[in-house]
């Protein structure tokens, strides 16, 4: 029984990180790492000691430094892999999810939709029942 239950703590916190940004721009200072079971979790926790995970598709990569502009977080809706709960950006628009891993509160950046007063998310956790 408790093999099971840390495996079920493990996995709530791997897809604990919500996608700040959504952007074109890819500022990775780090090459992807592949992942088949990809999640924001998994990212996240990959890139520790940067500033931002950021992920497209089975990839993640890590930086120290945020897009200059983004598009609306729903458009990076490509569930990941390894957490369908999750999102890991837009492959099929070129489009990478940012998660901010630095401390305080990230940067607004523009968004390049004219309707659009879209600040960064704030950080959510993803539960499933």
């Amino acid at each position: 029984m408790l093999p099971l239950l840390l495996l079920l703590l493990r996995v709530s916190s791997l897809a604990s990180a919500a996608l700040t940004y959504c952007s074109s721009e890819n500022t990775a200072s780090t090459s992807a790492q592949s992942n088949t079971y990809q999640s924001n979790g998994w990212c996240h926790d990959n890139c520790q000691g940067y500033q931002y995970a950021i992920l497209l598709g089975k990839d993640c990569a890590c930086s120290n430094s945020g897009p200059s502009s983004g598009v609306s977080l729903s458009k990076c809706s490509d569930q990941c892999s390894g957490y369908p709960y999750d999102s890991c950006g837009n492959e099929g628009q070129a489009l990478y999810g940012y998660i901010y891993l630095g401390s305080g509160t990230a940067s607004s950046i523009p968004i390049d939709s004219p309707s659009s007063t879209e600040s960064p998310a704030s950080s959510s956790s993803a539960t499933s029942t």
